[in-house]
C-alpha cells in the first residue's frame, strides 16, 4: 500500500531529524534540500544550511555572504537576518549615552522602525575574540518584549561594534574629567568639547522623556540648555576676537 502524500512528507520529515540527531550532516542536508525543493519544510526550521552544507547553527549575511551565528530558541528567517544587519549598522554609530556597563559585557540600545533592540557586546581580549549579538526586543512605545533571534554580528562588524564601545567609554571618561573644572573663555577646543558633552546630554535626557517627567527633570534639561547657550557664545565671541579655530575646525579653515 503506497504512502499518501501527507505521510511521505512526514516520513522525509523523520528521516531529516533522525540523520541530524545522529550528526550525519551528509543525510540531513540531503533531505533538508529535499523537503526544501518540495516546498515541505512546514514550520519547522531547517536543521542543516543549504547555503554552505553545514549545520543550521547560524545564518549569512545577506551583502557579504559571511557567517552570523545564532543562538537560544528563536530560529532565524531571511527577515530577522536583515534586520540584524540592519542593527548592527546602527550600533556602530550609537552615541556615547546610550551605551551602559553590565559587568564583563556592554549593552547599547537602537531604534529601528516601531521597535527597540538591545545589543550586547563583550569586547574581548588578547585571548578571546570581541562577541556583538541582539540580547532583546521591544516595542518602543509599549515596552513589550518581542521574541528575536539572538543573531551575532559577523566578526567585520563586531570589530566596528567594539571599536565603537571603545570610543564611547573614552568620550566618557573625557566628559567626566572635563566636567570637574571650570570652562577656560580662551580654549576653543575646551569649549567646543563641554557643548559637544552638553549636546549628548540633552540628547539623553530627550530619549528618557515619558508622559511623567517630573519638575525636577524638566529644571534639569532647561539648565543644560542655557549652559549649551553659554558655552556657544563663549566660543563665539572667542572667534569673533580673533582667537583660533578648534583643533576639530581647523581643517575647515579658508585657504
Amino acid at each position: 500500500m503506497s504512502m499518501s502524500a501527507s505521510e511521505l512528507i512526514a516520513s522525509l520529515r523523520a528521516v531529516r531529524d533522525r540523520a541530524a540527531d545522529a550528526g550525519d550532516l551528509a543525510r540531513a542536508l540531503e533531505v533538508d534540500n529535499e523537503l526544501d525543493d518540495l516546498g515541505e519544510l512546514g514550520n519547522a526550521p531547517r536543521r542543516t544550511c543549504r547555503r554552505c552544507g553545514s549545520w543550521a547553527d547560524h545564518v549569512h549575511d545577506p551583502r557579504t555572504g559571511d557567517r552570523m551565528r545564532v543562538h537560544g530558541g528563536h530560529p532565524a528567517d531571511d527577515q530577522h537576518t536583515a534586520t540584524a544587519v540592519e542593527v548592527f549598522a546602527l550600533a556602530t554609530t550609537a552615541l556615547p549615552h546610550h551605551w551602559r556597563e553590565t559587568g564583563s559585557a556592554a549593552r547599547v540600545v537602537v531604534d529601528l522602525g516601531p521597535d527597540r533592540y538591545a545589543v550586547t557586546v563583550h569586547p574581548g581580549d588578547s585571548i578571546r575574540p570581541g562577541t556583538a549579538y541582539i540580547s532583546g526586543c521591544e516595542r518602543r512605545d509599549s515596552g513589550q518584549p518581542l521574541p528575536f533571534p539572538a543573531i551575532h554580528a559577523t566578526a567585520t562588524t563586531t570589530a566596528a561594534i567594539v571599536s565603537a564601545y571603545h570610543h564611547a567609554r573614552h568620550s566618557e571618561a573625557g566628559r567626566h574629567r572635563a566636567a570637574s573644572a571650570e570652562a577656560r573663555a580662551d580654549d576653543p577646543d575646551d569649549l567646543l568639547s563641554r557643548f559637544r558633552l552638553r549636546q549628548n546630554q540633552i540628547d539623553a535626557e530627550i530619549d528618557a522623556h515619558t508622559d511623567s517627567d517630573t519638575d525636577e527633570r524638566r529644571d534639569r534639561l532647561a539648565a543644560l540648555h542655557r549652559e549649551a547657550s553659554e558655552l556657544a557664545a563663549a566660543l563665539d565671541n572667542h572667534l569673533s576676537l580673533g582667537g583660533p579655530l578648534p583643533h576639530a575646525w581647523a581643517h575647515s579653515a579658508p585657504a
